[in-house]
């Protein structure tokens, strides 16, 4: 098989599969601004959770769930903040 044909091989498979593992730019902000504009109720159960698309609740990295962490953050946040204010 010449380096053409596996190239146009390639290509093809890519348009196949691409849509499977992608999304178009068009539909980058869907799911921001459904968890922005959700009702109150729904709001109140995603405060905190990692939002993945298009609108479900996914898994967070386990590091992340350490509240330990989330202090250093925060107190790294307000000392940035402190620095340029």
């Amino acid at each position: 098989m010449g380096s053409m044909a596996c190239r146009e091989l390639l290509a093809s498979a890519w348009t196949d599969v691409q849509p499977m593992i992608t999304r178009p730019a068009t539909v980058g902000a869907l799911n921001q601004l459904w968890a922005a504009t959700c009702p109150i109720d729904q709001a109140k159960e995603l405060g905190g959770k990692y939002v993945v698309p298009f609108q479900d609740v996914g898994i967070s990295r386990p590091d992340l769930e350490q509240e330990e962490k989330w202090q250093e953050l925060w107190d790294w946040c307000e000392a940035q903040g402190r620095k340029h204010a």
